[in-house]
């Protein structure tokens, strides 16, 4: 794929100092840095123009911060690009791990620019550097036998590392006869386990619909950390019972939909989703392409048809239709069903 960009640089506008400071060290490093800066943000053009810069960027840095963890846009930014399979490089500028990190960036390596700048900033420049030369070699290569069997010998190796990490982590909660340490220590790793193996598969998915249950497997999974982590700093044992069981039962929701998605016909997915869309619709009594994009995860090209196709069978009232100023596109409101029990 060729690029128009080599970095998409997300941020809080209350970061723009700090952002402006990392645009010029990435630029004079000989970088092409996308931002939104010159269009007003929310508006229907800085949208458009955020997800064309996107899709065309061969990474995303996101400048991390509280006001950033908060930011509505950021998440949307982080979002938006995890589905379009974009490579990201978070780099914490202010606040600590747990203020400024969002739960989707947990496991992701993070570069430290509080303290010692310059030299954090080279380890970003040569790291992104890296992924250009990566990615323009992946488009040759990624299908090669020779690339796949290097993909799974850095599974194996992370894996290995990981068990090996649970071994020591049993031996001393054994030791301090620390159950909690133990069932902790066992949760953790089934965890990471299955987040690698996910990893793993995203390289090598050539299904549409395989990658998307695999990203959605994967945010259940970070966001269940991510709650777990909350949990226990505060001893809150309720809210870590709370996010196992929720997180089962998302994830059965998930296969039961989707079926492993391995060799699954995409008519089967498309119907599922619609499903989903509609009963959302239905609950909140209106519908834009916006919205489903971003609450089910859709790509624009599949919630336009969807908004169509409720058109169409008369779930959305076409002389209600409205502009947005957040979206591109038209809201429209839900068609009201009778009663059930009505003559």
């Amino acid at each position: 794929m060729d690029y128009k960009h080599d970095v998409f640089l997300s941020y809080s506008h209350k970061d723009s100092v700090v952002m402006r400071q990392v645009r010029d060290s990435l630029r004079t490093a000989g970088l092409g840095v996308w931002t939104d800066e010159g269009i007003e943000p929310g508006t229907a053009d800085w949208r458009l123009a955020i997800e064309e810069a996107i899709k065309h960027s061969c990474c995303l840095v996101v400048i991390l911060s509280p006001d950033a963890a908060g930011s509505r846009y950021v998440r949307e930014e982080i979002s938006f690009a995890e589905n379009w399979g974009v490579r990201f490089f978070p780099v914490l500028a202010r606040g600590s791990e747990r203020d400024a990190v969002p739960s989707s960036l947990i496991l992701t390596q993070r570069i430290d620019i509080r303290s010692h700048y310059d030299s954090q900033m080279q380890q970003l420049i040569l790291a992104v550097n890296a992924h250009l030369n990566s990615t323009t070699l992946s488009t040759d290569l990624s299908a090669s036998p020779a690339m796949k069997g290097k993909q799974q010998k850095e599974y194996e190796l992370k894996r290995k590392w990981r068990m090996e990490k649970l071994e020591e982590e049993l031996y001393k909660a054994e030791q301090n006869n620390d159950v909690i340490a133990y069932l902790k220590a066992e949760r953790d790793a089934e965890q990471d386990l299955e987040l690698l193996a996910i990893e793993l598969d995203l390289q090598s998915a050539a299904h549409s619909s395989e990658k998307e249950f695999l990203l959605k497997r994967k945010r259940i999974l970070i966001s269940q950390k991510y709650q777990n982590i909350e949990g226990e700093a505060n001893n809150d044992v309720k809210k870590i019972i709370e996010s196992q069981q929720n997180a089962e039962r998302e994830a059965w929701q998930l296969e039961d939909k989707y079926q492993l998605l391995h060799g699954t016909d995409d008519r089967i997915i498309e119907d599922e989703l619609y499903k989903e869309a509609v009963h959302l619709v239905r609950e909140n009594s209106k519908a834009s392409a916006f919205d489903l994009r971003w609450q089910l995860l859709l790509k624009p090209e599949r919630a336009t048809r969807f908004i169509e196709k409720m058109l169409n069978e008369g779930i959305l009232d076409p002389n209600t239709k409205k502009a947005t100023e957040r979206d591109d596109g038209w809201e429209y409101s839900v068609i009201q069903q009778p009663p059930s029990n009505a003559f």
